[in-house]
């Protein structure tokens, strides 16, 4: 009896960490209109959308010339979202913190850390 109730509560416990990641990751759903000055030419501005597909997030960033890119790494730790791909073969790592409607943040790359900001799209 004492075995299937601590089983039971690992369960609970487990789902419900489960829940809570996506619905953190929830509050960042949409489309966000990005800025990051100091990025090469062609990926200064564009957007990023965060969706859901199927039990999972992922995020697509849309550039300025059309291309696109799609990134299943897509998590929230410590409060911010973070997204890791790699864009032309580099590995990029963006972290993001969401205050109301706007985004703020770093891009990491193997050339260093540039700032991004991005705004909701309505």
């Amino acid at each position: 009896m004492k075995k299937n109730l601590i089983v039971f509560a690992v369960l609970t416990l487990v789902i419900s960490i489960t829940v809570q990641a996506q619905e953190s990751i929830a509050k960042y759903k949409g489309t966000w209109e990005y800025t990051c000055n100091d990025a090469p030419y062609g990926f200064q501005t564009g957007k990023i959308v965060i969706e859901k597909v199927g039990d999972k997030y992922k995020s697509t960033t849309l550039y300025e010339d059309g291309s696109q890119n799609v990134a299943d790494a897509v998590k929230v730790k410590n409060g911010m979202l973070i997204i890791e791909t790699y864009v032309e073969g580099n590995f990029i790592k963006v972290e993001l913190k969401k205050k109301e409607s706007k985004l703020t943040g770093l891009v990491y790359t193997n050339e260093g850390s540039l700032d991004i900001v991005a705004k909701k799209k309505k």
